[in-house]
């Protein structure tokens, strides 16, 4: 596809002219006549190179350049501003809204060839690390969603454990997970620590596979001696989770 380019002038003649010089290279060429124009069509065509004059009616350049240079979306397109030939304050102003080059009146056809060939150059190198970027993060937010999941199942996994040891824990664990998230709700804690909370606090028994099955299946009371001994579960969970790194 063929890289567009937007024009923006006042004077029919020059516009005439630009295009004389930038369609046989291969250019599409799109038009606006004043800044405020310029800035509605940057919206709707996405140019890969705007030609911007200063002095025109309802908007001037300078502020069209700074209008776009200022917006997100906007700001990665290259803009090459005309200036007459000694209007040192235009370019100085036109720095100062981050224009990207500058051409003067009478404008040189080879000069403007050159420039529009680097600034485009420039473009779709900014463009392939802006896309690369964009895959790098979306990878990494798949990466991250994989161990979040990875570690959510390893919780559950140790849960189920628990449970095969004591068949009454299941929906003790349940409760306790929906109680912590809701005293966290309460407290006003971020959504971050609510959903940790909720998951870690069904490790809260995990040390009763630690027990001994005469004393965590006794059917009736406990003796002291094995009172004491089940009480021990909560050391057990400690050594078991102690060494994690995991913020919950």
């Amino acid at each position: 596809m063929n890289e567009k380019i937007l024009l923006v002038d006042d004077e029919e003649a020059n516009l005439r002219l630009l295009t004389q010089w930038l369609v046989p290279q291969g250019y599409d060429v799109e038009y606006a006549s004043n800044g405020e124009e310029a800035v509605r069509k940057v919206g709707e065509i996405r140019p890969d190179l705007i030609i911007l004059d200063i002095m025109m009616p309802i908007m001037d350049g300078h502020e069209a350049c700074r209008i776009l240079k200022e917006d997100p979306e906007t700001m990665n397109i290259p803009i090459i501003i005309v200036t007459a030939l000694h209007d040192r304050e235009s370019k100085i102003k036109g720095l100062s809204v981050s224009a990207n080059d500058f051409l003067s009146k009478p404008i040189d056809q080879g000069e403007l060839l050159i420039r529009v060939r680097n600034l485009l150059k420039i473009k779709a190198f900014d463009d392939f690390m802006l896309e690369h970027n964009q895959i790098l993060e979306q990878k990494v937010r798949e990466r991250t969603r994989d161990l979040k999941n990875m570690g959510n199942e390893m919780m559950r996994k140790l849960t189920s454990a628990a449970e095969f040891r004591d068949t009454d824990t299941g929906a003790h664990i349940a409760r306790i997970g929906f109680y912590a998230g809701k005293m966290a709700e309460a407290l006003d804690m971020s959504m971050d620590f609510i959903e940790t909370i909720t998951f870690a606090s069904s490790l809260h028994d995990i040390g009763k596979i630690g027990i001994l099955d005469n004393i965590l299946l006794k059917p009736g009371s406990l003796t002291r001696e094995e009172f004491e001994s089940m009480t021990t579960h909560t050391v057990i969970g400690a050594k078991i989770l102690g060494e994690s790194t995991y913020p919950g």
